[in-house]
């Protein structure tokens, strides 16, 4: 009866009007509390995602800006977890009625992520890039929001929060003019035919299996699919997107390298095997600007992945990113195959 109650009336809070809810809402435990708010904020996405221009057109009006200055964790490189942590947030801001930007790390020569690869969102949402003096400032209160972008979303067929996630990344994970130009370059250069994405995901993964992360299949695996696809779907290239030189020649010894096509990038596996490091992360290759041209190659290998016409791969945020970014893929398969 309890229980039922409970759900009564997180269902009622969850369909209030935002300020009668804020009127009452403190009035309920603090399980209540976030429960209805991880269902508002899902509600708020999906209405977002269905309807964008409408509702774009209300946010731009906001007088509000919501700083973003910390995430879950310190993120001392680029990620796939630091972006959806910062998507997770700016969706909870622009429910909150705030126009975000993002300042994490911000002034840590080596660790200003956002700033390096992607515009603002007050600048995608605006057209400017100055905050003038109109707009009342606050500071985030949360490292992540209630309602999240998860691994589930990485499973074929789609989950049904992918579409509002999907949205968010369309509109959000945009390019400065530096990272679009070379992106785009490497885009034109690779995939001239019909081409087939593949993401292998080893080294730290599966070395240390953090749990609650989904299980990556064996190449032997993804290699049945790619062999199968390649004869029955007539594509005519394979993008490999890896962090292994190892696994890259692999398919390449099977299809031959005029087939296999690669992003100009420095593989990990060698440094990673040969000096016992825990996760990639840590690798340093000795260059110059180092960080930022990791998190670079990575970027521009996952959106070769996202415009390729198939996709074979494990869920991991590599692929996750690929298929929140893609139009739609003609061909797709995501190993299932539980969790660590």
């Amino acid at each position: 009866m309890k229980k039922k109650l409970k759900q009564i009336i997180v269902w009622l809070l969850a369909n209030l009007p935002k300020g009668v809810y804020d009127c009452f809402i403190g009035c309920f435990s603090k399980d209540i509390y976030n429960k209805t708010l991880e269902r508002r904020i899902k509600k708020f996405g999906n209405t977002l995602a269905n309807n964008p221009d409408k509702c774009y057109k209300k946010i731009r009006k906001f007088h509000r800006i919501m700083i973003i200055e910390e995430g879950s964790y310190p993120y001392t490189y680029f990620n796939i977890c630091y972006l959806n942590n910062i998507l997770n947030l700016i969706l909870y801001s622009l429910y909150e009625g705030c126009i975000p930007v993002i300042r994490i790390n911000e002034g840590k020569a080596n660790q200003n992520q956002w700033a390096w690869y992607f515009k603002q969102p007050f600048e995608i949402l605006t057209g400017q890039r100055d905050i003038l003096e109109k707009y009342t400032i606050i500071k985030c209160p949360i490292k992540d929001s209630l309602f999240r972008c998860s691994f589930e979303e990485g499973f074929y067929p789609y989950s049904e929060n992918f579409p509002i996630w999907s949205s968010l990344y369309k509109k959000f994970v945009v390019f400065n003019d530096q990272v679009e130009r070379y992106i785009n370059k490497e885009k034109s250069e690779l995939l001239k035919e019909k081409t087939l994405g593949v993401l292998i995901r080893e080294t730290d993964y599966t070395a240390l299996k953090p749990h609650g992360h989904p299980i990556q299949p064996e190449l032997e695996d993804i290699m049945k699919y790619v062999k199968k696809w390649m004869y029955e779907k007539e594509y005519k290239n394979i993008y490999v997107a890896t962090e292994e030189k190892r696994l890259f020649d692999e398919v390449v010894e099977c299809f031959g390298s005029d087939n296999v096509l690669s992003n100009r990038r420095t593989y990990y596996d060698e440094a990673y095997y040969s000096k016992g490091h825990q996760w990639i992360g840590e690798i340093s290759f000795g260059r110059e600007n180092d960080e930022f041209l990791k998190g670079l190659e990575y970027l521009s290998s996952l959106s070769i992945l996202s415009s390729c016409q198939g996709l074979v791969a494990g869920n991991c945020g590599g692929s996750l990113y690929a298929m929140l970014l893609a139009e739609k893929y003609e061909d797709i398969k995501v190993f299932n195959k539980g969790y660590y």
